[in-house]
């Protein structure tokens, strides 16, 4: 990998190089309403990211379009295989970072990747097991708030563009920069003008939250009994938890619907990661999830370990009586305990210093209220995230533990194959830092179905009704939005 400050001659660029990736600060408040959700012209790649920061009051953001190459790797080595692949693209490609501050990470690939690392039913193919792009243009803004834009560039191409960036402050550098970034978007055929949703054809949008309401509701008793043979295995082997999920569809819902949908997430759940992935015109996934894989800068490593839920009281008195109970509760307290020792068990090998609260913290969403213990780590050396991803994923808050243990009792009992839900999606930048989140609190939208999932994690004294319930909870985000669609 090499990094230029500056574009003083197209043979900066090494012969070698199959990519350029040029970075520079830009405006771009007005460019990301327009992108921010897809046009209807749009026919290739898309991943929109938003991450809020308890450090800063800005967190990061951005949007990026287009595929120039695509990491992709199934079966049990798949995050082995995403390392190898990501150092071989890291070799061709040329970084020639403009910005005033370079500190800041910006993201160089972004993906995702599915619970299961086996091939996934058809509905997921264009995802596939895990896939990582590498996009044409990407537009955001860093955790000071500061905006930029990111060309990916065949290395041919990008030396005809050095010679009209010198100087970069030039009126003629930003006239031809401008020009380029409007090629681009373009070209990928996404939105000219900000996108009305009210502009959408609606499909009988009085009823989708009722649609989507009823559809969660079904098959409670077949549910139940699914509950029930979880907790007998657990009962009945060295298995302390394992975490069964559901899902529940409705056909119909159109890229509008969609589209508002997002938008009322993005309202309702400030404090979550929003993230939506879109590999072709008709495939989406998107959500807004309060759980944190890990965010890795430098040798800082940051994970949630999140386990544990009540639902939120109608009023202040009730919300703080469920609070109370949930930090008392003796089965939610173990199950919180078996995910944090077992991230825990799992760093070990990668670090001996650890930093997290004695006793689990809150963390409150509209709709519900978690146990929740952040851990900071220092790890002792230089680390790929795929390293990381591979040792950490899935995480008994999504899987259970053992978890190859937990892993064949939901291949046995779950119907459906999860796809990307309770997988992972985020980036990584050229430098190895990154943001992962846990794909929970998601839906997929495969042409004009619309799928949501939710799941709870069970453990010995678990009761089935009560765990029904707790999904129900976490489907309510979806529910809700579906109302504001509504009435809208």
């Amino acid at each position: 990998m090499k990094v230029s400050s500056q574009p003083d001659q197209a043979s900066a660029i090494p012969v070698s190089s199959t990519w350029t990736v040029i970075t520079l600060d830009w405006d771009v408040e007005s460019i990301m309403q327009r992108l921010h959700i897809r046009s209807d012209d749009q026919t290739n790649a898309r991943f929109a990211w938003k991450a809020p920061d308890s450090q800063t009051s800005q967190g990061e953001e951005f949007i990026a379009l287009g595929r120039q190459q695509a990491l992709k790797a199934t079966g049990e080595r798949r995050f082995q295989d995403l390392a190898h692949a990501e150092r071989i693209l890291q070799t061709s490609t040329h970084f020639i970072d403009l910005r005033a501050n370079r500190q800041q990470a910006v993201p160089f690939i972004v993906g995702g990747a599915a619970f299961h690392h086996f091939n996934i039913d058809p509905a997921w193919s264009a995802f596939g097991s895990s896939q990582f792009i590498l996009p044409h243009l990407l537009l955001g803004t860093d955790s000071t708030g500061k905006g930029y834009i990111r060309f990916v560039l065949p290395s041919q191409e990008a030396r005809s563009w050095l010679d009209h960036l010198h100087p970069i402050e030039s009126r003629s550098s930003q006239s031809f920069l401008q020009d380029r970034l409007n090629d681009v978007i373009d070209s990928e055929g996404a939105a000219s003008d900000v996108v009305d949703t009210q502009s959408y054809p609606i499909s009988d949008i009085e009823t989708l939250g009722h649609r989507l309401n009823n559809a969660a509701s079904q098959t409670k008793e077949i549910w139940i009994s699914r509950f029930q043979r979880a907790i007998d295995a657990i009962q009945q082997s060295p298995l302390k938890k394992v975490v069964l999920a559901r899902q529940a569809s409705v056909h119909g819902v159109t890229v509008g619907e969609r589209a508002q949908l997002q938008q009322s997430l993005h309202q309702r759940y400030r404090n979550c990661i929003h993230f939506c992935v879109e590999p072709t015109s008709d495939s989406g996934f998107f959500g807004a999830t309060p759980e944190r894989l890990l965010r890795l800068q430098g040798r800082n490593l940051h994970i949630d370990a999140l386990a544990g839920s009540r639902s939120r009281g109608k009023t202040t008195l009730e919300d703080q009586v469920l609070a109370q109970d949930l930090l008392h509760a003796e089965k939610d307290a173990m199950e919180h305990d078996i995910v944090k020792r077992q991230i825990l068990e799992v760093l070990n090998p990668f670090s001996k210093q650890f930093r997290y609260p004695a006793s689990p913290l809150l963390k409150t969403l509209p709709n519900v209220q978690h146990l929740h213990t952040p851990i900071e780590a220092e790890l002792e050396q230089s680390t790929s995230v795929f390293e990381l991803i591979e040792q950490l994923h899935p995480t008994p808050a999504v899987g259970g533990y053992p978890k190859r243990d937990a892993l064949g009792v939901i291949e046995q009992i779950e119907p459906q194959n999860r796809g990307w839900y309770a997988g992972i999606v985020g980036w990584v930048s050229e430098q190895g830092d990154a943001d992962m989140a846990v794909s929970i609190r998601s839906a997929s939208h495969m042409k004009d179905k619309l799928t949501v999932y939710a799941g709870c994690g069970l453990v010995e004294g678990s009761i089935p009704e009560q765990e029904w319930e707790e999904t129900y909870v976490k489907l309510a985000p979806f529910i809700e939005a579906a109302q504001d669609v509504a009435h809208a």
